[in-house]
């Protein structure tokens, strides 16, 4: 969807039968994932695990309609119609929610249904969405392989780029179960999990800034982008050093509360050290999407694998002397040295555009 939200400001004219290709693509993508798990819960007694195989046959039913109500809400933001998003997953929610408790009030809720519920609400809003909108779509077949092949040259950094950031907090958790030990980790993850909150705010602006600065570069080139990167990134840094204050305050007794164990006391200065990595994380928002905007994606991923690169040289060292608190350090540094190659990408970018 990143392809149709950055490049579709730019083809303002072809952009329905761009719409129409992608969701011939999603189609398509949904086809495969949902086949492929339909698939593994047929063959999953062969390979002893018959225990997930209606897990599986159901979840491969319903992925497709999940997806859907994805392609659905994406395309609304891309389209930066915020209002029909909110209606959207409004119906979606309440759906769900009816669902679910009905299936409560009829003791019957167990995991394959609550995915059946989850795959009903999606499908009926989707559905529904895509049929009121469908002015939105012009079908050309003979367009959709091409569209591909300019999806993917845009899309392939965007996809590993995300990779790479999985491997990020994956890697720190792979580091201290294995050269301090599993408790460790769990303690880390504790940390992360109260620190991450702020997370769909964050997500949040990033789907409304993605189409923004595609549409302020198409409109009025380097200047207003600069202007809408700038505007971004001192809200973000204002709200979430705010949210790191708050939480230097109370996260250590937060923890220990959510999570009822006073292991997790004494762990004050991870959180804060976490919490000034979101932060620093936080402010490249704006040069992450203006880069994108200009049509260079690949900065996300070489700036992402330079800091995957730095988290792996230091964190051994840091883990071994320090513990929990040298792994929050080691993402720190990592933050810091990826934001600064994102900042140097935007700015140089900017100049030359």
């Amino acid at each position: 969807m990143s392809p149709y939200a950055v490049l579709g400001q730019r083809e303002q004219q072809r952009r329905p039968i761009f719409a129409g290709c992608i969701f011939i693509h999603n189609l398509m993508l949904s086809a495969i994932a949902g086949g492929a798990l339909v698939v593994a819960g047929l063959t999953s007694p062969y390979w002893n695990t018959d225990a997930y195989s209606q897990l599986l046959l159901v979840l491969g039913c319903v992925l497709p309609f999940v997806l859907l109500h994805g392609f659905s809400r994406r395309l609304a933001i891309a389209h930066m119609k915020m209002r029909n998003v909110l209606v959207l997953d409004l119906v979606v929610a309440l759906i769900q929610i009816a669902v679910l408790l009905l299936l409560v009030w009829n003791e019957s809720l167990t995991a394959a249904s609550a995915l059946v519920a989850i795959g009903l609400s999606s499908a009926l809003g989707g559905t529904v969405w895509l049929f009121i909108h469908r002015s939105m779509f012009s079908f050309r077949w003979s367009e959709v392989r091409a569209q591909f092949a300019v999806n993917w040259q845009f899309g392939r950094w965007i996809l590993a780029a995300q990779q790479v950031r999985t491997l990020h907090s994956a890697v720190v958790l792979w580091f201290l179960a294995a050269f301090a030990n599993t408790t460790a980790a769990g303690i880390y993850a504790a940390c992360a999990v109260v620190v991450t909150a702020a997370n769909p705010l964050l997500l949040g602006l990033s789907n409304i800034m993605e189409p923004k600065a595609a549409r302020a570069f198409v409109d009025g080139g380097q200047r207003d982008l600069g202007r809408i990167v700038r505007k971004v990134t001192i809200f973000v840094f204002a709200v979430i050093a705010i949210y790191w204050v708050v939480i230097a305050i109370i996260g250590e007794p937060l923890i220990a509360w959510l999570f009822d164990n006073e292991v997790y006391l004494g762990h004050g200065h991870t959180i804060v050290v976490l919490a000034a990595g979101l932060l620093v994380r936080s402010v490249r928002i704006g040069w992450s999407y203006g880069l994108r905007a200009m049509g260079a994606p690949q900065w996300g991923f070489y700036a992402g694998s330079i800091e995957l690169m730095v988290i792996g040289v230091i964190c051994v060292p840091l883990m071994t002397y320090y513990g929990v608190v040298g792994a929050a350090y080691c993402v720190l540094v990592g933050s810091v040295i990826g934001s600064l190659v994102r900042y140097y990408a935007f700015t140089k970018m900017l100049r030359s555009a």
